[in-house]
C-alpha cells in the first residue's frame, strides 16, 4: 500500500509500528542511527527471524531486520498529525516490511498449497481515525473471523 500522498510519509520510520507480545513498537526502534537509503525494513511474522540485523544486497539496497517476531500480521503508520492510521493486514504472511522512501507497507499474504488445492488470500487496508489501541481491536476482530 502506498501511503505517501496522504500525510503519512515516514522516511525514518518514526511513526510506523508493528505489534509484539509486549505491545506496539516502532518498526525501526532497534536502529539507533538514521536509516541508509535505499532500504527495506523487515519484521518476521511466521518466518524465522533473520540473524543478520543489517544486510547490504547486491542491488545496493540495505535490508534491516528486527530481532524479534511480530505477533500480529499488520504494519501501521500514523499520519503526520497522529490522528489517523493507515495499516496493512493479512491473516497469513511470512513477514511485514516497509520501503520507507515510498512509505510503502507490505504484508504480503503467503500460504502453502498442495497440488490441485485451491485457497483464498485476503489482504486488507485500514485507514481509521483513532489510535493504535483502536487499530489493535479492529485487527483482533478480523483475526477471529
Amino acid at each position: 500500500m502506498l501511503i505517501n500522498d496522504y500525510g503519512y510519509s515516514d522516511t525514518q520510520l518514526e511513526r510506523t509500528y508493528v505489534h509484539h507480545p509486549n505491545g506496539f513498537e516502532r518498526l525501526a526502534a532497534e536502529t539507533p542511527a538514521p536509516l541508509t537509503m535505499p532500504c527495506r525494513y523487515l519484521v518476521s511474522y511466521t518466518w524465522p527471524v533473520v540473524p543478520r540485523r543489517i544486510e547490504k544486497k547486491e542491488d545496493n539496497i540495505t535490508w534491516y531486520h528486527k530481532s524479534k517476531k511480530a505477533d500480529k500480521p499488520f504494519i501501521a503508520t500514523l499520519s503526520h498529525d497522529k490522528k489517523w492510521i493507515a495499516a496493512t493486514f493479512t491473516r497469513e504472511t511470512g513477514n511485514l516490511w516497509s520501503n520507507p522512501e515510498r512509505s510503502c507497507h507490505h504484508a504480503d499474504p503467503a500460504i502453502h498449497l498442495k497440488r490441485g488445492e485451491t485457497k483464498s488470500l485476503e489482504l486488507k487496508v485500514f485507514v481509521i481515525k483513532g489510535d493504535l489501541s483502536q487499530l489493535l481491536s479492529l485487527v483482533n476482530k478480523e483475526m477471529r473471523r
